[in-house]
């Protein structure tokens, strides 16, 4: 049985064949379908610096059966509903041309042709959403560090797929954030730091979430980028208020030091017998 939330290489493929089995088993050998993993699931198939997703973001071409298999690999095997999904198709990230770039995977029970984005492309639908919560940094930066696909190369990927660099809520900080991955001194140790960086900015989401009715798909990274300020200005302050101490407190040793000095401990000492 495959994970109930995590889907590695190995038991991806597996669920992959597990859901053609079935497909056929309901729509019959003849009809063939086709599949195209996108995010994590695409990272997880074809490279090595992530371990797992939580869930299959891809797109497909099948009849009507297809969801029901699905729903019935889910089900048999204990996954959540939506376990495999074509949810992104409502966010920015999507675009119709996905499929004519994707590279074939594998077939499955010769039926159920599965297809996956390169890596350019990859980059290009993961810089469209740039979450300051989930992995969206962090894939580019190993995507990059794996594959060795050049600035050029995404850049070119990501106008095929959106038509121009203008289509991004920020261009200007894209491009930033990519001239630093691409200089980066060390892309490994930007790696771990990225992800730190996420893992925090999921645990403030965690907390506000907790604690507030306020956020909705549209303003959730300018919530976490006011959290994150906010408590960059407190250790600011807490770091200025110890070092104010730490200041005052060497400022009185010195003193009494001083003083020390200038009155012995023994007391006063007798004049000199002429």
């Amino acid at each position: 049985m495959v994970s109930k939330y995590y889907f590695t290489k190995e038991n991806l493929d597996h669920t992959l064949y597990e859901l053609a089995k079935t497909f056929r088993k309901m729509n019959g050998s003849k009809t063939q379908a086709e599949i195209t993993l996108v995010g994590g699931a695409a990272i997880v198939a074809n490279y090595h610096f992530r371990d797992s997703t939580t869930d299959v973001d891809a797109t497909y071409v099948a009849s009507s059966v297809m969801s029901e298999a699905i729903n019935k690999v889910g089900d048999d095997n204990g996954f959540p509903r939506g376990w495999l999904n074509e949810d992104f198709k409502n966010t920015r990230s999507y675009s119709s041309k996905i499929p004519i770039y994707s590279k074939h995977y594998k077939t499955f029970c010769h039926i159920l042709e599965v297809r996956v984005l390169p890596a350019d492309f990859l980059i290009a639908m993961k810089l469209v959403a740039l979450r300051e919560y989930k992995h969206d940094r962090s894939d580019i930066v190993g995507l990059i560090n794996e594959s060795k696909v050049t600035k050029d190369q995404v850049v070119d990927a990501f106008i095929k797929l959106y038509g121009k660099w203008e289509y991004l809520e920020n261009p200007n900080l894209v491009s930033d954030f990519l001239d630093d991955v691409y200089n980066a001194p060390d892309i490994g140790k930007l790696y771990q730091d990225t992800q730190n960086y996420e893992s925090e900015g999921y645990r403030l989401l965690k907390q506000i979430d907790e604690n507030y009715d306020v956020l909705n798909k549209d303003n959730v990274n300018d919530v976490i980028a006011q959290a994150r300020a906010a408590q960059k200005k407190k250790q600011e302050l807490f770091s200025s208020t110890a070092e104010n101490q730490i200041r005052q407190s060497t400022i009185k040793k010195l003193e009494e030091k001083k003083n020390e000095i200038k009155s012995p401990k023994n007391g006063p000492q007798k004049p000199r017998q002429r």
